[in-house]
């Protein structure tokens, strides 16, 4: 009987423990971001960079939208919600270059436990 006792005890402590665990990850992403031509390696300025979030269940849900300065360069930041499944994503769109496909380097993947963030995205021109 004190064996089990002091069984369950401890299984609740472990649920316990589990279901109220400090968040860990950071409270607001930044994410800073170079685009620039695959072929030339000069930065494109314009670029629509879209982020978005995923999950299996529903439609992406565009958040916002930025655009690349004469540099190439865009800096944001956003707060991701804390009790819900997904992922989140930046899209990179500019007239005259890939926007879909493996080969377009147009997309990519959000650590949510990394705080700062910068990705080098090169975006291949579509040949006439």
């Amino acid at each position: 009987m004190n064996k089990t006792f002091i069984l369950s005890i401890l299984l609740t402590s472990l649920i316990f423990m589990a279901c109220c665990k400090e968040e860990t990850r950071p409270s607001t992403i930044y994410i800073t971001a170079n685009v620039t031509d695959k072929e030339t390696a000069l930065p494109i300025d314009s670029v629509k960079v879209e982020l978005y979030k995923s999950d299996l269940a529903t439609f992406p849900l565009i958040i916002k939208y930025y655009y690349t300065n004469k540099l190439g360069n865009v800096n944001l930041s956003f707060l991701p919600e804390k009790d819900s499944f997904g992922s989140y994503y930046l899209n990179f769109y500019k007239t005259g270059y890939l926007s879909s496909g493996a080969e377009c380097g147009c997309e990519v993947h959000i650590d949510l436990d990394n705080e700062n963030q910068n990705f080098n995205v090169q975006l291949t021109k579509i040949q006439q």
